[in-house]
């Protein structure tokens, strides 16, 4: 009797726990589609490394959307007009990735050079910071 008294104890643990597991389960993913968007960046900064000046580079600064609601960028803010922003218009789905595409034109600059670009969207209300950093060589012309 007690042996069987036992039994029906492990089942009925064992038959709980599975529904309690399922339901933490469906809770969570309930959760995730209600979550607000959420943007992740692959990386924040991006360094070309050494370029002529004159010369043109870009990058795809990637990101995710790892929230439970459609993101989008509202505005991008760039610090100075040698950097020119580009950046998915439609909104990204919650699981699926965008892009910001950054161009830093070195006409006048010359060293060790660093710029930045805020990105605004509807996942937060503080803005992120993209950075970039390039060295621009000023090429040495020699007229005979």
């Amino acid at each position: 009797m007690r042996a069987l008294y036992l039994y029906i104890v492990l089942v009925y643990s064992l038959f709980s726990s599975c529904v309690d597991s399922s339901t933490k389960t469906q809770n969570i993913v309930e959760f995730e589609k209600n979550s607000p968007s959420q943007i992740v960046f692959d990386t924040l900064k991006h360094d070309f490394g050494t370029i002529v000046r004159g010369e043109k580079v870009a990058y795809a600064f990637r990101f995710t959307n790892k929230g439970g609601k459609p993101a989008f960028v509202k505005n991008v803010k760039a610090e100075c007009g040698c950097t020119a922003v580009d950046f998915d218009k439609e909104a990204i789905n919650p699981g699926h990735s965008g892009r910001i595409n950054v161009v830093f034109d070195s006409e006048g600059y010359a060293g060790n050079t660093f710029k930045s670009v805020k990105i605004f969207t509807n996942a937060s209300q503080e803005a992120v910071t993209l950075e970039i950093a390039v060295f621009v060589k000023v090429q040495d012309i020699i007229d005979n």
